[in-house]
């Protein structure tokens, strides 16, 4: 039943139920102010824990003031004596369902979003508080487009003791830290939320899906997402790499902090800004940066040498100027200017050979790590220097082959490392890594062996491998199959064919005449109707067919023959 009033508030209609209680719209009975009535309910008040958990609640929001989190108004009791607090009422809708409308948020709006969420964190953090809950659900987009981060339900101070037992997990799944899974939760799994946050915002869905509680909660611990510029091409390079450095596994390996954080994003904005306000203005090679993504500290040692270099130059030229300006009308010299002007294109010419001398030792170099063992660096290479190079149209045929070749090979290391990830999980194989019919077919295998299906699932391997062989496609993916095959051949025959044998053995009936058991005869009957379809184990069900075949002959002679009934 919905109450009339809630303290000095006047309530108009419920906004939201939870395990704990109810949410209500009301508003101030003498200064009009709107708000949102949180009352813990009467089941919930009768826990200890309930009711400490939202005490610690109401002293969490009391500690904050920020522009980008919900406010505490008041609290109090309600007149049926169950604890109230009222927060400022956010006209809007949740973060969670703009991006079930739009799917995929433009990313520099991800970036407006994300400084707001960051400086929330940053002031609970500077206040001592750990949301540990921080989702899509729990942030409010104002009508003005202002974010406003809620729910500091499962929060906990710094100093404080903890409400739950050792090793307890509080949060949501989808966007929890892999230690907040271990039940260890500290300031930077905050930030490794904000980073799925973040990651959802651009491409629509957290960074791990499973089909249990369990199976994403392994996935946050030991798998590998998809990078987000595999689901949006556009993203910038910068972002893309502190979206991944915020979902580092381990905390030390992620941002600092929160202030880490917006000044990132900040630096991102006002490189975009830079780049499509004023190309024009100096060299350029600030743009070129933000848009190749900083491609290691090569590439920036020679941005930095470019830029200290052009500003010499600079300076010489004006010193020269100024001083041919106070000996008098050299500037009136044609031969002066147009010697200048040569100086300068010269100069222009030489930083711009020592730019592509620079990419072509970094695309050299890229090239050759694909000579060497698979590894990780494959898909930075892949991402940071062989697709950007293939923008450049003075590509020769034959290099943009190498290079293509080289991205179909990172592709392909990529693909099996996301089966190997989902085989140690035992979970679904996300539909979002296929990249071709080969791939589709070699993951339908994995899942008839992941069913326990193995000879289908090796039939299966047999067929795509003789497609890989026909079509020309060898390579890595070509081994890797081999490699399975093989390995799922061990895996399968030899505990099979001993299990098989063990049985037989301590049946013992050859030609003994003897009937068997009940137990031994259901034994027998199970494994042949286990491994009915086990093409390497033909000769042993075979041999338990003998002996069920013997043992209905041996029964059949020793039962009772029905009487005559025809008979005098």
């Amino acid at each position: 039943m919905q109450p009339e009033k809630i303290g000095p508030y006047l309530i108009s209609r419920r906004i939201g139920a939870g395990g704990m209680g109810s949410v209500f719209y009301g508003t101030h009975s003498e200064t009009g102010t709107e708000a949102a009535i949180k009352v813990l309910s009467a089941t919930a008040s009768g826990s200890d824990v309930s009711r400490e958990r939202f005490t610690r609640e109401i002293e969490v929001l009391r500690q904050l003031s920020s522009p980008w989190i919900v406010q505490l108004l008041d609290s109090g009791l309600s007149a049926d004596g169950q604890p109230y607090f009222a927060m400022e009422y956010v006209s809007g809708k949740p973060l969670s369902e703009t991006i079930l409308e739009q799917k995929r948020l433009p990313w520099k709006l991800v970036v407006s979003y994300a400084i707001q969420l960051a400086s929330a964190l940053k002031s609970a953090h500077d206040a001592g508080v750990i949301h540990r809950d921080v989702k899509p659900g729990n942030v409010m987009i104002t009508d003005e487009g202002q974010l406003k981060l809620a729910d500091f339900g499962v929060a906990s101070l710094f100093a404080a003791s903890p409400l739950t037992r050792t090793g307890g997990i509080l949060g949501t799944v989808d966007y929890m830290s892999p230690e907040q899974a271990g039940g260890r939760c500290i300031a930077r799994s905050d930030l490794y939320s904000l980073g799925a946050v973040m990651y959802a915002m651009l491409t629509g869905r957290p960074p791990f899906i499973g089909r249990t509680t369990a199976d994403i909660m392994h996935k946050h611990q030991f798998a590998m997402f998809d990078r987000p510029s595999r689901f949006v091409p556009e993203i910038p390079p910068r972002l893309e790499e502190l979206v991944c450095q915020l979902l580092a596994k381990k905390p030390d390996e992620r941002p600092a902090n929160a202030l880490a954080v917006i000044r990132s994003l900040e630096r991102i904005r006002q490189l975009d800004e830079a780049t499509t306000s004023d190309v024009s203005e100096g060299s350029g090679t600030g743009s070129d940066s933000a848009e190749s993504g900083g491609s290691g500290t090569t590439a920036a040692a020679a941005d930095l040498t470019d830029r200290t270099a052009a500003v010499a130059m600079r300076d010489l030229m004006r010193a020269e100027l100024e001083q041919d300006r106070g000996r008098g009308g050299l500037l009136d010299n044609t031969y002066v200017l147009t010697g200048l002007l040569a100086l300068l294109l010269l100069f222009a010419f030489q930083m711009s050979q020592r730019k592509n001398s620079a990419g072509t030792d970094q695309l050299a170099q890229g090239l050759k790590r694909f000579t060497e063992r698979p590894g990780p660096d494959w898909l930075r290479v892949r991402d940071e220097i062989l697709r950007p190079a293939l923008a450049d149209e003075l590509l020769s045929d034959t290099r943009r082959e190498e290079i293509a070749s080289s991205i179909r090979a990172a592709d392909e290391f990529e693909f099996i490392r996301s089966l190997e990830a989902a085989s140690e999980s035992s979970s679904e194989l996300s539909s979002d890594v296929v990249q071709s019919e080969l791939h589709r077919l070699v993951r339908t295998a994995f899942e008839h062996y992941l069913e326990g299906d193995s000879v289908t699932a090796m039939a299966q391997l047999r067929a795509v491998r003789a497609l890989c062989e026909e079509r020309g496609e060898g390579g890595l993916l070509l081994s890797f199959i081999d490699e399975t095959m093989q390995h799922w051949s061990l895996d399968g025959t030899g505990p099979r064919r001993q299990l098989l044998e063990a049985l037989l053995e301590r049946t013992a009936v050859t030609a003994s005449g003897k009937v068997l058991s009940e137990e031994q005869r259901a034994a027998l009957q199970a494994a042949r109707f286990l491994y009915a379809d086990q093409a390497n184990a033909v000769d042993l069900l075979a041999e338990i067919d003998r002996i069920l075949q013997q043992d209905a002959e041996e029964v059949s002679a020793v039962k009772p023959q029905p009487a005559d009934t025809n008979a005098e």
